[in-house]
């Protein structure tokens, strides 16, 4: 007891204690808040990714299949859902690379580079939310380019023109709407009687019968879909020889078992190549996950410059203190009691500070949105965060208690380290050296 009694009294008499707790504080609430926001985006960016992406990409090793999806269906016949297995649908894909122009853009004619897939729309409804992107996920400002209910189970049913589907990012930059022609170029490489590989050009005018908004950029100004015998015909110039798709895209029961699923397919069909959207992805995501440690690491330097003011504070304190700690000492308290006495101090900093950084951090990530309206409304006119940029309508925020937990305890054991380094400092202290010299 009177050990927290000397804690309680050495740590109050100095004014400088508080401001090394507010250090802390600020250094904790800095780390919550940025744990929090970049725990938001990562789950953002995932459920993004997760909109466009099927759970598993699966191919046939080894040699080129001319009824791939057939093949793949045959080896997988055991594996479907209605089956008993896991796998509840199956889209196949085409995909090449071409180019899509507005020639009738004001201003002249307008074109960009495109990823062309070919699809079976309702089979790729089955697998990912493409109906959602075409109507939930569209912003009141894309009104134009909403998809008619009449179409939605399939836009490119009765169609007198081939039709096209493609992003709102995409369909921006042409200037497109609804019912506009679009021109479709592809380039294919051929090989001629001769052996010799030729480029093959084609073009064909395809009309916009639907867009989708998927929250990604990168994925709504490059891809067009359109159905796979238009791919064949445009890029394959009918070409029967061709596979009829290049990939197969699976979705799988539980989506939390996407991992499991993918490691019993590749050991039980050799000639089956699986591929998660995780690792389609590994680099958008593992490079959210290194920012994140990397801003986190950058803001613990705060914490350690708190750290170390209290290391100062407390050798001042030892230095201050000498009279006193040989008059404890000479009553007979040990060297023991003397070390708690000034490692208590650094970790009651540290403890308060930590406490009070954790419950700041954690106002500030819950009402985060509120504060961004707050600055961006005059006098202030100060933009945060642009929708427009990061397309979201809000920062996204997720309090993951073990970070949180772990930022508050780093800064904890670090006040108390420098205590524990104060402390070791004053046991070496003779208490009749310090009665003499005072």
């Amino acid at each position: 007891m009177d050990v927290l009694t000397l804690v309680l009294r050495y740590v109050s008499s100095r004014r400088v204690s508080f401001w090394a707790m507010l250090f802390v504080a600020i250094g904790v609430a800095a780390n919550t808040v940025v744990v929090s926001v970049m725990d938001g985006f990562q789950d953002r960016v995932k459920a993004h990714v997760r909109g466009t992406e099927s759970d598993l990409t699966l191919s046939i090793r080894g040699y080129a299949v001319t009824r791939h999806l057939a093949e793949v269906e045959r080896v997988l016949g055991g594996e479907m859902e209605k089956a008993g297995g896991d796998v509840v649908a199956l889209a196949p894909h085409r995909q090449a690379l071409g180019m899509v122009a507005n020639t009738r853009a004001i201003g002249g004619s307008k074109q960009l580079p495109v990823r062309i897939t070919g699809i079976d729309f309702r089979r790729e409804a089955a697998v990912i939310p493409l109906r959602r992107m075409m109507t939930e996920n569209l912003r009141p400002e894309h009104a134009h380019l909403r998809t008619p209910d009449a179409v939605l189970d399939d836009p490119f049913a009765d169609q007198v023109v081939p039709g096209l589907m493609m992003g709102t990012s995409l369909a921006d930059a042409l200037d497109l709407r609804i019912g506009d022609d679009v021109q479709v170029v592809s380039v294919t490489l051929k090989n001629n009687e001769q052996g010799e590989t030729t480029f093959a050009s084609s073009n064909k005018t395809f009309r916009l019968v639907a867009c989708f908004d998927s929250g990604r950029e990168d994925y709504d100004s490059l891809y067009v879909y359109m159905t796979s015998h238009d791919f064949g015909n445009v890029v394959y110039a009918g070409d029967k020889t061709r596979p009829d798709c290049s990939t197969v895209q699976a979705k799988v029961a539980d989506p939390s078992k996407v991992q499991e699923v993918k490691r019993r397919l590749a050991a039980s069909y050799p000639t089956l190549e699986v591929v998660t959207w995780e690792e389609k992805n590994r680099t958008l995501l593992g490079a959210i996950k290194v920012e994140k440690m990397i801003i986190v690491i950058i803001l613990f330097f705060i914490i350690a410059v708190a750290a170390g003011s209290i290391l100062g504070i407390l050798n001042m304190m030892v230095s201050e203190k000498r009279k006193d700690i040989g008059i404890l000492r000479s009553m007979g308290m040990s060297s023991r009691r003397v070390t708690l006495v000034f490692l208590g101090c650094g970790a009651f900093i540290g403890l308060v500070g930590s406490v009070l950084g954790t419950v700041l951090g954690l106002l500030i990530a819950a009402n985060v949105n509120a504060i961004k309206d707050f600055l961006a409304r005059p006098p202030l006119n100060i933009e945060v965060f642009s929708a427009e940029i990061y397309r979201f309508k809000d920062i996204p925020t997720r309090m993951e208690p073990e970070w949180i937990g772990g930022v508050a305890l780093g800064a904890f054991l670090l006040a108390t380290l420098a205590g524990a380094i104060s402390a070791a400092a004053a046991a070496r202290l003779d208490p009749v050296r310090c009665l003499k010299d005072q």
